[in-house]
């Protein structure tokens, strides 16, 4: 391998993800037919319909959740979530009893817009405005996302921001998207790493916002942003801009966390068992019950 990445993450360490249209309808045509499974031992789901997208309402099936985190998955604004991602939501609500609003956002490729933010934006006004119904306890509400999902929850804050509306108290970000064509130094060096890089990052921009970028919070005022936990790992392209992220929220706010991981790539927590995996599992879990009890 060109990367020193650990040798138990096995055929990921190989995995390259085309970035064209044909393979995000054929790869979302595949996610959807996979079952999420969220009906179980543990968890049980509401599934919602808003005007064009649905929300998932995935709750602790035996005990009272004790507060809801909003997800925003991963996938290069143009994939579906996959197993992964509710593997890892059902692991949350285990060992938090978290209820957690999953949203199924449209999918930029077919529109060239902001449609995945607005969706977002949308799930969330409609959670403030109808959490009683729901019967939803949001006195804590946090965001949290992965890749691009967590450039999204930072769209979100930043919108709720410009809007006057109820920020959430915290936000999980795990090897986020955060800027669009900067030179960092891993965009210049991680050009073919496993999972993602930057030739991949430059295609999905183009695609997302179609030439235009709106909000970048390493170059405008985020003085606004809750307590964020950061996590980035050592060969991926995004490791940068995350710690920049990290280094500009602590100027505003000491209650950030940054874990940097090794040996790792992007999406690297696929691997449900491996050592590092459980071991930086176990602080994202640390992080959120600091805001819940």
């Amino acid at each position: 391998m060109k990367y020193n990445i650990d040798k138990k993450f096995g055929i990921w360490r190989y995995i390259k993800s085309p970035m064209n249209r044909f393979m995000f309808g054929f790869g979302n045509f595949i996610l959807n037919l996979i079952p999420k499974a969220l009906n179980n031992k543990f968890t049980k789901y509401r599934k919602i319909k808003l005007d064009n997208f649905n929300i998932y309402i995935i709750e602790p099936k035996n005990n009272k959740s004790c507060g809801t985190l909003m997800y925003f998955h991963g996938g290069a604004f143009c994939f579906k979530g996959g197993p992964n991602h509710f593997k890892n939501i059902k692991e949350y609500i285990k060992r938090t009893n978290l209820t957690i609003i999953y949203v199924d956002y449209r999918m930029a490729y077919k529109s060239n817009n902001e449609i995945c933010i607005n969706d977002s934006f949308d799930a969330y006004k409609y959670i403030l405005k109808c959490y009683k119904t729901l019967d939803l306890n949001i006195s804590n509400i946090g965001f949290g996302g992965d890749s691009a999902g967590g450039y999204i929850c930072l769209r979100v804050i930043n919108e709720c921001f410009k809007n006057n509306i109820m920020l959430p108290k915290y936000q999980m970000l795990i090897y986020p998207v955060v800027s669009k064509d900067k030179n960092f130094e891993s965009i210049i060096k991680y050009t073919n790493t496993p999972m993602w890089n930057s030739k991949l990052n430059k295609k999905m921009w183009n695609i997302y916002s179609n030439g235009d970028f709106i909000f970048d919070p390493l170059t405008q005022d985020i003085s606004y942003m809750p307590p964020t936990y950061i996590e980035v790992c050592e060969f991926d392209c995004l490791h940068d801009e995350g710690v920049l992220l990290y280094n500009k929220l602590l100027l505003v706010n000491k209650d950030c966390i940054l874990n940097d991981t090794k040996r790792t790539m992007h999406g690297y927590d696929v691997c449900y068992n491996h050592p590092i995996v459980i071991d930086f599992f176990n602080k994202r879990i640390e992080f959120i019950n600091k805001f819940l009890f």
